[in-house]
């Protein structure tokens, strides 16, 4: 006796109209934490950027262990879904770079420490990387909404760099007076 075995699919894989729309909303949300973000660290006191500086080591951390362990999220979000197990293995090294990064900034935080260097350093590596990413979306090499909701959330933590070299400025022409 033969049975046969039939697969139910609880959702239809996205159009892409709808993954346009989730690329959207996502990169115009992550942009906005990161702008606002930037504006709360623009003139922060210690206790402040210490108390980001914990929450973006975590939050950088979950984010390495979530595409070491699923690395197909990003190749697919960035449409390298034909890459393979090479688009997976560079996925993995993002990973490593995100948890070194979530690591750095969690250590940052530590009431001896002074999380501003750490945190201006993780905001330029987000620009660069959106600067990367630019590059790669003109060339069109990787997916349009994924790669500019990328962008969009990279810019948003750039932002924080931009405002708090503004905020330095300020404090050292005050200091000049």
């Amino acid at each position: 006796m033969r049975h046969e075995v039939t697969t139910i699919h609880a959702m239809k894989p996205p159009t892409k109209f709808r993954r346009q729309g989730i690329a959207a909303a996502a990169g115009a949300a992550l942009f906005s934490l990161g702008v606002r973000e930037a504006v709360r660290l623009g003139n922060a006191d210690l206790e402040l950027a210490r108390s980001r500086s914990r929450q973006l080591g975590a939050t950088r951390i979950v984010a390495g262990l979530v595409l070491l362990i699923r690395p197909q999220l990003l190749t697919g979000a960035l449409g390298l879904s034909d890459a393979g197990e090479t688009g997976w293995w560079l996925s993995r090294l993002l990973a490593v770079r995100e948890l070194g990064v979530g690591t750095g900034a969690a250590a940052a935080s530590r009431s001896t420490a002074d999380p501003w260097p750490w945190l201006m350093t993780v905001s330029a590596i987000d620009g660069a990387e959106a600067l990367v990413l630019l590059t790669a979306l003109r060339r069109k090499v990787v997916d349009r909404p994924g790669g500019w909701a990328f962008v969009a959330a990279d810019l948003g933590s750039a932002a924080a760099l931009i405002t708090r070299l503004a905020h330095l400025r300020r404090l050292t022409t005050r200091g000049a007076d």
